[in-house]
C-alpha cells in the first residue's frame, strides 16, 4: 500500500539513523551491545521518539517524556499547548 510513499524514504532514512547510532554508542560504550540488542535499540529508541514532546523552557528549546499527554488531543490543529 506504500509503494512510491515517501514515507518509506523516511522509514529506511530513520532506521538507517538509529543504526548509526547504536554502533557509534558502541563504540563509546561498548557494554551496550551486551544490554541491548540493535533490535531491541530500536525498539526502545521508537518508544521514546514516539512519545516525548518538544516543549520551551526558559526559552530554552527540549523535549521531555510527559506521560499520558499524548491522549490529550488528537484534532488537527491542535487545541492544546504546553504553557
Amino acid at each position: 500500500y506504500l509503494e512510491g510513499s515517501y514515507l518509506l524514504a523516511q522509514i529506511a532514512d530513520r532506521n538507517e539513523a538509529i543504526t548509526e547510532d547504536y554502533y557509534a554508542i558502541c563504540e563509546v560504550a561498548p557494554e551496550l551491545a551486551s544490554i541491548a540488542t540493535l533490535e531491541e535499540f530500536k525498539w526502545a529508541r521508537m518508544c521514546v521518539c514516539s512519545r516525548n514532546f518538544g516543549l520551551q523552557i526558559d526559552g530554552h528549546r527540549t523535549s521531555a517524556l510527559v506521560p499520558h499527554a499524548d491522549m490529550l488531543n488528537h484534532h488537527r490543529p491542535r487545541e492544546t499547548k504546553w504553557t
